[in-house]
């Protein structure tokens, strides 16, 4: 495990995130997500203090420690856990390990198949979000405690800033999703997240602050508005935008509703993926 790991594996056993590790450490924000993504070294007394925090955590025994000697008292095997409940090898080992994140529908599944108490899963260091009493917000894929009209649905949705929106593949095995929830009803795509918009590109039809729903499982079309990622090699950057495909779909064009923002021109090979815009939604004025 290279640092960058390490430190990542630690602040997620003591179930903080970058901001709160961060505060902790007395680091900027900024720098713990630099170390965490490998693009910084840490200092020597940074290695110290990290060796202290570890051998505390490591004093404490994880909630996570339940689901491993339960599971072992079965005579099961992480891949019979697996079966079990249909979830991957590697996330149910993250999260026996603490080093992974786990939904509520999760938890509940391991929580059956080991038979043992939500509550005991819940604790410690990655435990998911809980419903507020409004409602509002929780965990990804919960259904939230509202009424609403016959033949409406609502579940809880991932929620995320721009600058998150590029991750948003990691919570799809259920492993990943480590940020809010929002509320939204009749949603057609069990991969749909919402993005919170940053820039004026997309004046005056999609302004700063205003939420764009993102259906992943469908095809966007020409014309259509788009969230879209490079890959790494060609920048790692995240566009919201209208899309146009040319050459039979080998070459995508990017538009702005504002004027003052050129199109772009990029290969469909450049993007690691382009999602269609379904809603938007105006922030609420009073």
């Amino acid at each position: 495990m290279d640092f960058s790991e390490r430190l990542k594996a630690l602040r997620t056993r003591l179930g903080l995130t970058q901001r709160d590790f961060a505060e902790k450490l007395k680091l900027s924000v900024g720098y713990v997500y630099q170390l965490e993504a490998g693009k910084r070294a840490p200092s020597e007394s940074l290695l110290v203090l990290l060796d202290l925090i570890e051998k505390e955590a490591a004093a404490t025994p994880s909630p996570r420690s339940k689901m491993r000697d339960a599971r072992e008292a079965k005579g099961w095997t992480i891949r019979d856990l697996s079966k079990a409940t249909g979830y991957a090898v590697g996330v149910l080992q993250a999260m026996e390990e603490a080093s992974g994140r786990a939904s509520e529908k999760m938890i509940n599944a391991i929580s059956t198949a080991l038979g043992i108490p939500v509550e005991d899963l819940m604790q410690g260091s990655d435990a998911p979000k809980i419903i507020d009493e409004t409602g509002r917000t929780g965990t990804m894929g919960a259904i939230p405690n509202l009424q609403v009209p016959p033949g409406t649905t609502a579940r809880i949705i991932p929620h995320l800033s721009f600058a998150q929106a590029g991750k948003m593949e990691a919570c799809w095995e259920d492993g990943g999703y480590e940020y809010e929830g929002r509320v939204a009803l009749n949603v057609k795509d069990p991969k749909a997240f919402t993005v919170e918009i940053r820039g004026d590109s997309m004046e005056d039809k999609i302004s700063p602050g205003d939420t764009i729903m993102v259906y992943p499982s469908k095809e966007p079309r020409n014309g259509s508005v788009v969230l879209a990622r490079l890959t790494d090699d060609a920048g790692g950057d995240v566009f919201c935008k209208l899309y146009t495909a040319k050459n039979q779909g080998k070459e995508v064009l990017l538009t702005s509703f504002n004027p003052a923002y050129p199109p772009m021109e990029y290969r469909r090979e450049d993007f690691r993926f382009i999602y269609p815009v379904v809603e938007v939604r105006k922030p609420l004025t009073y």
